[in-house]
């Protein structure tokens, strides 16, 4: 189990992550998703441990991200990150097989022609053909780039993959073979898929976490997005699902107020269904129907219990 837990992250003066939990399940593609600028990169960027948290813990299988660097390699090793930008973050100056062999060379024995093997074993598992290893980042479609930036996470063999929007930019048809490279790599190794595609999260994972101000509002079962309990989920995916109540409006983020609350709960001021109490102490985490599926929100109605 990879395990972010009260994860905290301040920039300036602002919080950019405020006590977020986060657990990925081994052989199980998990979405977190939210809209731009509300922390998803940054959740990613701890949970590799690129970044560290200003308080909260990591942890993989119950060990702590450790701090020295020869121990920190190991982890790495383990979890490895998908970029957004396939583009930035590919050497404009190696080709594919070169940037493959990369981390087969940091983190395997591999050598000479086994590591050829292996950089080609890599673009066929994502899909691509053996021939375009031999090709350069700017000979590659976007589609092709991202799927090579995927087998570079895949080189060191981890047993999860953290992918910080890998559908960015791509057109519908290339997001269907990106998404299908993913849906089977899911089956053998942990994958936290991070997206503001709403479509695609539900398409891709088993289960969702929903970010709103770098806070955890909800995390429920795929198949239980058109049964939300928080009205910024259910907002979110209106548009989508036809929920079984009406949905509150959205107000529109004005002004310097921009929509997020600094006390009590942070969709506070863009909520139809506030009350008195989202003035207060945030809301704890209220059951809705199963463990599985829970909300921070003092509106959550139906069978609700403290979890």
């Amino acid at each position: 189990m990879l395990l972010g837990e009260g994860l905290w992250k301040v920039y300036g003066a602002a919080p950019v992550l405020r006590g977020v939990t986060i657990q990925v399940a081994p052989r199980e593609t998990t979405a977190l998703v939210g809209e731009t600028g509300s922390g998803k990169s940054t959740i990613a960027r701890i949970l590799c441990g690129l970044t560290r948290a200003d308080r909260g813990a990591v942890s993989l299988a119950g060990n702590p991200v450790p701090r020295k660097a020869a121990l920190l390699r190991a982890f790495r090793k383990q979890v490895q990150m998908v970029f957004q930008d396939a583009s930035g973050s590919l050497d404009p100056r190696m080709t594919a097989e070169d940037i493959l062999s990369e981390p087969l060379r940091n983190y395997t024995p591999a050598r000479g022609a086994e590591m050829r093997e292996q950089a080609e074993r890599l673009l066929e598992e994502v899909g691509l053909d053996r021939s375009l290893g031999r090709r350069y980042p700017h000979e590659l479609s976007g589609g092709q780039r991202q799927r090579v930036v995927i087998a570079r996470a895949l080189a060191p063999d981890p047993d999860y993959l953290v992918c910080d929007e890998p559908l960015s930019g791509l057109d519908e048809q290339t997001q269907d073979r990106v998404v299908r490279a993913l849906t089977r790599l899911g089956r053998d190794r942990g994958v936290l898929f991070i997206s503001h595609d709403l479509s695609r999260s539900v398409q891709i994972s088993r289960r969702l976490y929903v970010l709103f101000a770098g806070a955890v509002v909800e995390h429920l079962p795929a198949e239980r997005v058109g049964k939300a309990a928080h009205p910024y989920t259910r907002a979110l995916f209106q548009g989508l699902y036809g929920a079984e109540e009406p949905v509150p409006e959205v107000r529109a983020k004005t002004g310097a107020d921009f929509g997020i609350a600094e006390t009590g709960c942070p969709f506070r001021l863009q909520c139809a269904e506030a009350r008195l109490s989202c003035r207060g102490e945030p809301p704890v985490r209220l059951v809705c129907s199963s463990r599985n599926h829970w909300a921070r929100c003092y509106a959550v109605r139906g069978e609700s219990a403290l979890c």
